[in-house]
């Protein structure tokens, strides 16, 4: 996992797996206060439990005193709501509203960079085997915690020394083509105009996006995003807009959906041109008037949302071609942003490559210097068809392999390496990670289906996808993405 977010995500959903109904709680230190990480860039099913558990501590006056207490502890000890009289008074405080919970310190060396607490809605029965389950899967996930909350300080410090010409926000590029988009964003940023960002795969469109949100008086309202690819019809309409308790078989509570969590902030509808006619349609009337209701319900809710959205589409050909509902096209296409594929813009290319080795050379632990210029010549004659986001995971694959001080072309990626003419050597664990992230593609990354087409058990396909940090969506480095 590249970031704390992302590993986050990952522990959150395999926890939600085990126990459904569920609240995964990341109490995680920050540095050396007495404080605990926000986790606000997370998902808002992972943040805003995180938020109301905070404000609770803070109301109680008990989450420095929990900090403090959690930095002098060394006892590794899993503890549940079973233990009754012998819980410390802040567990009690703090998991009152659950009918079952169960929490561990996480440890590095019996130092203590956290807690995790498991907090479920319904009465619970978490076996033995289970709780061992979780005490080692921290154990071997909580150096590299520790490890992603420092690595994220000394890049947010690196970003802010970064001269303002050369970036924007977390996006980097000094070309015209990117000038012209800090512009653009700029200019739209504070206003309330929904925003229709177009581009290839990997270019960078979330990012521009969530610039528009910092830059906005929404900012600190929440930024969600709602990936409309990952969902079928039915279920993308209860993603977006919620649903009633027993509006469909599994529906066992109310949920609210991602429009109904982005109140008073930004709604991210990411890939917008792959929904449904009919999801345009609910889409459609929500834009106009800022209102929906439920699946199942009957309430009308008024959300006060910005939307933004992002497509790799040619929207235009799609309303052409009568896959697109026109007017939702002009209801979306208020204001639009292009962002250039990298072979537009290779004049950025050492830029963001001097970026992302700085980035991964303090992620891995390395002092590498530089890129030779016979690696930085391949960097530049290769075309990207994945864009920065390809070019991102081949630094990382270079300084992952890199034993020296300067990246040369023998440390790229085999896609790059080919066009030397050296020979290409892919070991057994290369050949893996391809056949897994290949069936979760062609399974748009339904675990159980890739999991019964490599004949593997989930629990192992988890273990397998955490191991090689597979993400939906990054492909490989040698994929167009």
């Amino acid at each position: 996992m590249d970031s704390l977010q992302e590993l986050v995500h990952f522990l959150h959903d395999f926890a939600e797996g085990i126990f459904p109904d569920s609240d995964p709680l990341f109490l995680i230190l920050d540095g050396d206060s007495d404080r605990f990480l926000p986790l606000e860039e997370c998902r808002p099913d992972v943040a805003e439990p995180l938020r109301g558990l905070q404000r609770k501590m803070e109301k109680a006056g008990i989450a420095s005193e929990f900090a403090r207490y959690l930095r002098s502890t060394k006892d590794p000890q899993i503890v549940t709501f079973a233990d009754g009289e012998n819980l410390h008074p802040f567990l009690k405080a703090v998991t009152e509203t659950y009918p079952s919970w169960f929490g561990l310190p996480i440890l590095v060396r019996q130092h203590c960079i956290g807690y995790f607490l498991l907090g479920s809605h319904a009465s619970t029965h978490y076996s033995s085997e289970d709780l061992r389950f979780f005490h080692a899967l921290f154990s071997q996930n909580g150096g590299h915690i520790r490890h992603l909350v420092l690595f994220e300080s000394e890049l947010n410090n690196i970003r802010h020394q970064s001269p303002e010409k050369i970036s924007h926000g977390e996006l980097i590029g000094q070309s015209e083509k990117m000038l012209k988009v800090y512009d653009l964003i700029d200019l739209v940023a504070m206003s309330d105009a929904t925003v229709l960002i177009t581009g290839e795969n990997g270019t960078g469109k979330e990012l521009v996006a969530l610039a528009i949100h910092k830059q906005n008086y929404r900012r600190k309202g929440p930024f969600v995003i709602a990936s409309c690819s990952a969902y079928s019809p039915s279920l993308l309409e209860s993603e977006l807009f919620g649903h009633e308790k027993g509006a469909f078989t599994g529906a066992i509570r109310q949920k609210k959906g991602r429009i109904e969590r982005a109140q008073e902030g930004t709604l991210f509808l990411d890939e917008i041109g792959d929904i449904s006619l009919a999801t345009q349609v609910l889409l459609l009337r929500f834009l106009q008037d800022r209102r929906f209701e439920r699946v199942g319900g009957e309430e009308t809710i008024v959300a006060d949302v910005r939307v933004l959205a992002a497509t790799n589409r040619d929207l235009r050909r799609d309303v052409e071609e009568e896959r697109f509902r026109e007017d939702l096209y002009y209801r979306l296409n208020v204001f639009s942003i292009h962002v250039p594929p990298l072979r537009e813009r290779k004049e950025d290319i050492p830029l963001l490559s001097r970026h992302f080795l700085k980035k991964f050379s303090l992620k891995e632990g390395k002092k590498i210097q530089g890129i030779s210029s016979d690696a930085m010549k391949a960097l530049m004659d290769y075309n990207w068809p994945g864009n920065v986001r390809q070019l991102e995971n081949a630094l990382s694959y270079a300084v992952i392999i890199n034993q020296e001080e300067t990246i040369k072309r023998k440390h790229m990626p085999p896609f790059l390496k080919e066009t030397g003419g050296e020979p290409t050597r892919i070991s057994l664990s290369e050949n893996e990670r391809g056949l897994i992230l290949q069936a979760l593609e062609e399974s748009n990354w339904n675990k159980h289906d890739a999991a019964r087409r490599l004949q593997l058990s989930r629990s192992t396909l988890y273990s397998k996808i955490h191991r090689y940090g597979l993400v939906k969506g990054a492909g490989q480095v040698n994929r167009s993405i």
